[in-house]
C-alpha cells in the first residue's frame, strides 16, 4: 500500500515540524506550506490526498484558502481538515459551509487526528491509499474513454533564463477533460495507476503534448513530467512514449516526480540510462524538499535540479533559505548541472535569486500555465 500524501498548512514552523514528524511515523507522506498562496500552488501541483489547513494565518486565512481550493477544478475534490484554536460554533459552521470535511480544535491528540484522516481517506474519491480492487467501475470506464478519444489537454509554463530575461523552455502539464471527475491530474493519474492503464494514459498525454509542442523553438527545452514506475516499463524502454515526437529528442528533459516510488535506485538508474541513451536529459523535481529528493540527486546525477518552492518562498527575508540556495547552486556546479528555481511569485524573490546566482526559474511572477506557449513578463530588477 502506498503512502497517502498529506499537505500540512500552518504559519507556525513548530506545528508543521510536529505534524510532519508525527504523521510520518504513521506512514503518511507529509509536505508542508507556510502560507495560503503556497498551499494553493502545492495543492494544484502535488495533488495531495488530504489537506490539514490552519484557520488563522496572515494574508489568506484558512477560510479563503478553502474557498479557493473548492472553487478550483483541480483541487475541489481534495478533502480538507481545518485546524484552529477557534472553538466557536460559528467558526465550525463557516468552515463546513466552505467545503471543509472536518474541523479540529488546537491542541488536539495526534491519535484522534490520525483516526479522522483515515476515515476521510477511506470515503474520499481522491486518495493514494485506495485499494485497486475498489477502483470505481464508472470512473475506470471514463478513463478508458479518455484514453480511446485522446481527451486530455496540455498546458505549458515557461522556464526562463533570469539574467537574459528570455525563455529557456517550457514545462508541459496535463489535465483531464473539463467537468469530468477526472479533470484533476492527481485523480486522473492515480486511477490510471490503480487500473494498470498508466502507460496507455502517458502515451496519450505524450502524443498530445508533442503535437502541441511542434512549434517550439529549436533552441528551447521541453520538460516532461515522468512517473518513475514507467522508467522500467519495457514499452518505455523501446521508446514508444517518444516515437510520435514532432521535435528533436535532444530538446527534451524528463522531470522525475514522485521520487518515493523509486524502491531500487540501482535498477532505476540502469533503466534511466537506456532512456538517456536516446538523447533525453533528466531533471529532479523539488530538490531540497526532503531526503528523497537529495537521495535522488546523489543516485541519479541529473542534468537539472529544480529547487523546491518551499525554499524559494520568501527567500529574500530568510538567511537560512538563501544559504540553502547557495548550497544547491554549489552542488549543481560540482555536478555540471543547471539549477532552476520553482514557484517564483514575488519580485523580491526574483531579485534575491538573481543576486544569489540562480540563472533559471519559473513561476506565476513570469507566467501562469496556458494552452498556447505563454510569453513571460519580467519585472525590473
Amino acid at each position: 500500500m502506498e503512502q497517502a500524501k498529506i499537505l500540512a498548512v500552518d504559519d507556525e514552523p513548530d506545528i508543521l515540524e510536529m505534524l510532519k514528524f508525527r504523521l510520518s511515523r504513521e506512514k503518511f507522506q507529509v509536505i508542508t506550506a507556510t502560507h495560503g498562496i503556497e498551499a494553493l500552488e502545492k495543492a494544484a501541483k502535488e495533488g495531495p490526498s488530504l489537506i490539514l489547513l490552519d484557520l488563522v494565518m496572515p494574508g489568506l486565512d484558512g477560510y479563503e484558502v478553502c474557498r479557493r481550493l473548492k472553487a478550483n477544478e483541480e483541487t475541489k475534490a481534495i478533502p480538507v481538515i481545518m485546524l484552529t484554536v477557534k472553538a466557536g460554533v460559528e467558526s465550525k459552521i463557516a468552515a463546513l459551509d466552505l467545503g471543509a470535511d472536518d474541523y479540529m480544535i488546537k491542541p488536539f491528540e495526534i491519535k484522534e487526528l490520525v483516526a479522522r484522516i483515515k476515515v476521510i481517506l477511506r470515503r474520499s474519491s481522491v486518495q493514494a491509499i485506495k485499494p485497486e480492487a475498489q477502483a470505481d467501475e464508472k470512473q475506470v470506464k471514463e478513463l478508458r474513454r479518455i484514453i480511446a478519444e485522446n481527451d486530455v489537454s496540455c498546458l505549458f509554463q515557461p522556464v526562463v533564463h533570469l539574467p537574459s530575461r528570455s525563455v529557456f523552455g517550457y514545462e508541459a502539464l496535463t489535465r483531464g477533460p473539463k467537468g469530468s471527475t477526472l479533470a484533476d491530474p492527481a485523480a486522473l493519474f492515480t486511477l490510471a495507476e490503480k487500473a494498470e492503464l498508466l502507460f496507455e494514459l502517458e502515451k496519450v498525454c505524450r502524443k498530445k503534448i508533442l503535437l502541441a509542442a511542434k512549434d517550439l523553438s529549436p533552441d528551447q527545452v521541453l520538460f516532461l513530467n515522468l512517473n518513475p514506475r514507467l522508467v522500467g516499463d519495457p514499452r518505455s524502454q523501446e521508446g514508444n512514449l517518444f516515437k510520435s515526437r514532432q521535435i528533436g529528442v535532444g530538446e527534451m528533459v524528463l522531470e522525475i516526480t514522485e521520487r518515493t516510488a523509486i524502491k531500487d535506485f540501482e535498477t532505476f538508474r540502469e533503466a534511466l540510462e537506456r532512456l538517456k541513451g536516446l538523447g533525453l536529459r533528466v531533471a529532479i523535481d523539488d530538490t531540497g524538499s526532503g531526503y528523497s529528493s537529495l537521495q535522488a540527486v546523489a543516485e541519479l546525477k541529473p542534468e537539472f535540479l529544480k529547487l523546491d518552492m518551499s525554499i524559494v518562498r520568501d527567500v529574500y527575508k530568510d538567511k537560512v533559505k538563501q544559504s540553502l540556495v547557495e548550497t544547491i547552486l554549489h552542488l549543481a556546479g560540482k555536478m555540471e548541472s543547471l539549477a532552476i528555481a520553482e514557484g517564483i511569485e514575488q519580485v523580491e524573490e526574483y531579485r534575491t535569486l538573481v543576486k544569489l546566482g540562480v540563472e533559471y526559474g519559473q513561476g506565476y511572477l513570469f507566467a501562469r500555465p496556458a494552452e498556447i506557449f505563454p510569453v513571460p513578463t519580467f519585472p525590473p530588477l
